[in-house]
């Protein structure tokens, strides 16, 4: 029964992740087009809670995740090496919500300097 939830809690994490990721492409897409600021406005508070959430589950689920790693990801025919891609990913990553999380406050700053 914990490997199920293991695997659940897997599975929602990087679900989570996947969320985080398009939330921040849009955002980008609003810094980089021509988007009237109303629409802006009104698309980002609607994806701000999903941004949020998966923050929180991000957190929380890669706390659960790197627990259980080594019991329920392990994979012995790789070894060594995953840890080396773990680390590639997670720098990928995390580069990429830099990013996004640039992005967003700046359109925050917009919308606040536009009165939105």
């Amino acid at each position: 029964m914990i490997g199920v939830l293991v695997i659940l809690n897997n599975w929602f994490h990087d679900f989570a992740v996947a969320i985080l990721f398009v939330a921040l492409v849009f955002i980008y897409i609003f810094q980089k087009k021509d988007f009237p600021l109303k629409i802006a406005q009104q698309v980002y508070r609607k994806i701000k809670p999903l941004i949020i959430g998966s923050w929180i589950f991000i957190i929380a689920g890669g706390v659960v995740r790197t627990i259980a790693y080594s019991k329920y990801e392990w994979a012995e025919a790789v070894g060594k090496g995953q840890v080396t891609a773990l680390v590639v990913k997670h720098i990928i990553l995390v580069s990429i919500v830099i990013a996004g999380i640039y992005f967003q406050l700046k359109l925050k700053a917009l919308l606040k300097r536009n009165n939105l």
